[in-house]
């Protein structure tokens, strides 16, 4: 349990720390593809099958991606209490 708290600790580091330029572009443009798929879905249409399943995928890859490019961080700090939690 204790190992679990550092993790999610440094974890919480790694989030709250300042990213590199090119995964801040990810993260706005995962924002801004994510926003524009959830919007289309409050369009008052009838989509097809295939086009709410390809919406939902989008949705949940922009998710994805613009989590995932928060954790990248340039605090030397931080990288290192990482490499140490790992090792």
């Amino acid at each position: 349990m204790k190992k679990l708290g550092e993790i999610l600790g440094v974890l919480l580091k790694r989030c709250t720390s300042d990213s590199p330029k090119l995964f801040i572009k990810i993260q706005n443009a995962s924002l801004i593809v994510g926003a524009l798929a959830t919007a289309s879905l409050a369009i008052p249409v009838t989509y097809p099958a295939w086009a709410l399943i390809g919406i939902s995928l989008l949705i949940g890859l922009s998710t994805g991606i613009g989590a995932a490019s928060k954790l990248p961080t340039n605090n030397k700090k931080v990288i290192k209490e990482t490499d140490e939690l790992i090792n």
